[in-house]
């Protein structure tokens, strides 16, 4: 039986939020004022990414947003995505791409791409 977190009412400091994500324990705020404590990294990573984007202008908090949601649809995409430096150096290697290719993550990112032709090659490597 999972223990359901009780409201108490809020008044936590984001120092102490952020002293609980890192501990993988974060503070949840509801629209009433009222906390819970909710376990999991992440809830640890939300809390992390508050207390990041306090004080930045808000432009800056919607372009990270954008990007986060950009990451999701990737690593969620059923598609292989493979994105590439001008140089042919791997930056983006999804999961997909893992089911279709066979190299890990680890493997493609930072390296070559392994499927783009060599220079003087007829054929991918």
């Amino acid at each position: 039986m999972q223990r359901r977190p009780t409201a108490m009412p809020c008044s936590s400091s984001r120092q102490e939020q952020a002293a609980a994500s890192a501990a993988s324990v974060a503070l949840s705020v509801n629209d009433r004022g009222n906390c819970g404590v909710v376990d999991g990294e992440r809830a640890a990573r939300a809390a992390e990414r508050e207390v990041e984007e306090r004080d930045v202008p808000p432009v800056v908090a919607r372009h990270r947003a954008f990007v986060r949601t950009l990451q999701a649809l990737i690593e969620a995409s059923p598609l292989a995505v493979v994105v590439s430096d001008a140089s042919g150096v791997v930056r983006v290697w999804n999961p997909a791409a893992v089911r279709l290719f066979g190299w890990r993550e680890e493997e493609a990112v930072g390296h070559p791409n392994p499927l783009l032709s060599r220079k003087g090659t007829r054929s991918c490597a």
